[in-house]
């Protein structure tokens, strides 16, 4: 990637942490791209997540069905960089693939932080810890010996949304969006549009014209 592209790709990575999930939603729903994920929750609230996708897929089993070597998690916190998010595919399944540890290692390298379907542990450390997570599950159940890490930095399934590696992801309170990294710089451009849209009408509100007549003048309803 030359320099001048990879500049422009870092200021659309920037420029989400000026929207939030509900809006980039709206504007998906207008571009029929199904990139809400629905039913994961924040262990950190008020923390939100922006940043490019670093995908991780996941299989489990009963204990005993994998070994140590099909479970590297060293290998997964190591290879997510600065500034990425890890994204975890467990089909949802109520197994631990990270931990407090895990999470504090990722923070101080500068992870944005991590969306998991399926569960991690420690959540009341993770929360001291301070790192953003978004997971189905929090469970005591351990991954080793139950998880196989199937591949790293290759298309998954979290809930009913594919993410593919390098997507955009934005986390918050709401929910979490995932933004197709080739469809970005449009969404942004939307999604920017409305926020500012919404500025105004909030100034009007705050200034106690009814809402009846704020949606009339900036949405048209």
């Amino acid at each position: 990637m030359e320099q001048g592209e990879q500049r422009q790709q870092e200021e659309i990575v920037e420029g989400f942490k000026q929207t939030s999930s509900s809006t980039i939603g709206s504007i998906m729903d207008s571009m029929h791209i199904q990139g809400i994920v629905p039913g994961l929750r924040a262990l950190v609230p008020g923390v939100r997540i922006v940043g490019r996708a670093f995908t991780v897929k996941e299989v489990t089993g009963v204990l005993g069905t994998y070994g140590k070597a099909d479970f590297p998690a060293g290998q997964i916190v190591d290879g997510v960089a600065t500034g990425q998010v890890l994204v975890v595919d467990i089909g949802g399944r109520q197994v631990s693939t990270m931990g407090n540890l895990a999470a504090l290692a990722m923070k101080v390298k500068g992870v944005q932080g991590m969306v998991v379907d399926g569960g991690v542990r420690d959540a009341e450390q993770i929360a001291e810890v301070g790192f953003p997570t978004y997971v189905r599950h929090t469970c005591a159940i351990s991954g080793s010996g139950r998880i196989k890490v199937l591949g790293l930095n290759i298309p998954v399934q979290i809930g009913d949304v594919r993410v593919n590696p390098g997507d955009i992801v934005v986390a918050d309170d709401t929910s979490v969006a995932i933004v197709p990294a080739d469809k970005a710089a449009e969404i942004l451009m939307a999604a920017l549009a409305i926020e500012a849209r919404d500025a105004e009408m909030e100034k009007e509100l705050r200034a106690g014209r009814s809402f009846s007549e704020v949606s009339a003048k900036y949405r048209g309803q």
